[in-house]
């Protein structure tokens, strides 16, 4: 930045001399539009150095992206092996569980028909015992 002034400063100061010479006055012109001319190039040129700054960070900060993207995938990937994992443990679980309640249910009739067989045993030895 400070080399673009020193040099629109030097053309110019060059220009104010020429004018104060006694140069015609198309030679003054040109010589201004030229400096003009040297002045805004060096602008564009600043302009496209920082479009290129702008472009190099997009760049950079696309690549961060991509990276973050393909760890939170590779997240999710790991993420869903375990619902799996956990799905396939609650419905070995739930078959667990069901046949338990089954056993139980199965286990409730037999203490059942034993009390009934052993009141109904009670009842018949009472009887014999006492006729």
């Amino acid at each position: 930045m400070k080399m673009q002034e020193n040099y629109v400063n030097k053309k110019s100061q060059e220009a104010f001399m020429i004018e104060d010479s006694e140069e015609e006055n198309p030679r003054k012109n040109q010589k201004q539009r030229l400096i003009d001319n040297e002045e805004r190039a060096w602008q564009q040129n600043e302009n496209l150095e920082k479009g290129k700054r702008a472009a190099i960070q997009s760049e950079k900060m696309s690549f961060d992206i991509m990276l973050n993207l393909d760890k939170q995938g590779n997240q999710l990937k790991g993420i869903r092996e375990n619902i799996i994992l956990m799905d396939n443990t609650i419905d070995n679980s739930d078959s667990l569980l069901n046949r338990m309640m089954k056993r139980e249910h199965r286990n409730k009739i037999l203490v059942f028909v034993f009390c009934a067989l052993f009141v109904i045993s009670f009842i018949i030895i009472l009887y014999f015992k006492l006729s």
